[in-house]
């Protein structure tokens, strides 16, 4: 995929003041009854800007040192409170767009390498990815697998109002994105990240794909969910991630789930057949609700 400076319909794009309004789809999955199975087993730099919703200002930058991806664009996202997020932006390699949009969102030790690595398998299937920061890295994990976000609290010092804050920013600047539908945003969100989706019925959002969390707050999910993870997770208590899934369920919400047999956290990140089933099922529900 051509760069920002290589590619000048989105440099022109990018010059635009973006206004957006969004609305919650419709779910055509199942209501009612949970569905689940198991299974055993180079950037450049620009200083265009863009002014999206809520005032938040987005300009093209190089890759972060060492976080370079093929296929990928990098930008920052300065919020009205001072604080600046940094997100790689993954295009469909092929096709004239405008494309469905899904928003990464990490778990509690920062945007990992392994996640800019998977994003290109959800660009290829026709979606539009942004994989930002919402939490600067945990400084007690390795600098180089964790993208370094100054200015972005850690999970160690960060509120709960400033990680939906840093969610919120990011589901705005992908819906203001040049070759994006309009209309609602997909998630695809692994940990805390996955939690946190869960547990905030933004309007905006028309479906999450939560990967190794559950809802953490009373309640149900008003969109439609897909919920993977193992059956013995060492950071998320599977039994936690079931309850939630019925309870989905008893409130007739939309709910798809399948679980991993063995031990592990993040399926997406896991072993070959564990992660290429996973994908595969994150692409067909995206399909199913946002395609």
């Amino acid at each position: 995929m051509a760069s920002l400076a290589r590619n000048p319909r989105l440099l022109v794009a990018l010059t635009l003041v973006v206004t957006a309004a969004s609305a919650c789809s419709g779910s055509r999955a199942t209501v009612g009854s949970a569905r689940r199975s198991t299974t055993t087993t180079s950037t450049s730099t620009t200083s265009t800007t863009v002014t999206p919703p809520h005032g938040i200002r987005i300009t093209g930058v190089a890759a972060p040192a060492g976080f370079a991806t093929p296929g990928s664009t990098w930008i920052s996202i300065a919020r009205p409170d001072g604080v600046t997020q940094l997100a790689s932006v993954f295009r469909p390699p092929t096709g004239s767009g405008p494309f469905p949009v899904a928003v990464f969102l990490h778990g509690s030790s920062g945007l990992p390498r392994p996640a800019l690595d998977w994003a290109p398998r959800l660009a290829a299937a026709g979606f539009v990815v942004v994989a930002g920061c919402y939490l600067g890295a945990d400084p007690r994990v390795a600098s180089q697998v964790f993208l370094p976000c100054p200015g972005v609290p850690d999970d160690l010092h960060a509120s709960p109002d400033a990680s939906t804050a840093g969610v919120s920013t990011l589901v705005d600047a992908a819906g203001a994105l040049p070759g994006v539908r309009p209309g609602p945003r997909a998630e695809v969100a692994i940990s805390l990240g996955a939690n946190l989706a869960l547990s905030t019925d933004d309007p905006r959002v028309g479906a999450i794909a939560a990967d190794s969390g559950h809802r953490t707050v009373p309640g149900t999910t008003a969109a439609p969910v897909l919920l993977l993870g193992m059956t013995t997770d060492p950071n998320v208590p599977h039994p936690l991630v079931v309850a939630f899934e019925q309870a989905q369920a008893a409130a007739g919400r939309p709910v798809d789930a399948h679980y991993f047999r063995g031990t592990g956290h993040v399926t997406i990140f896991g072993p070959p057949a564990v992660a290429d089933d996973a994908t595969r099922r994150i692409v067909a529900f995206l399909r199913e609700h946002e395609g």
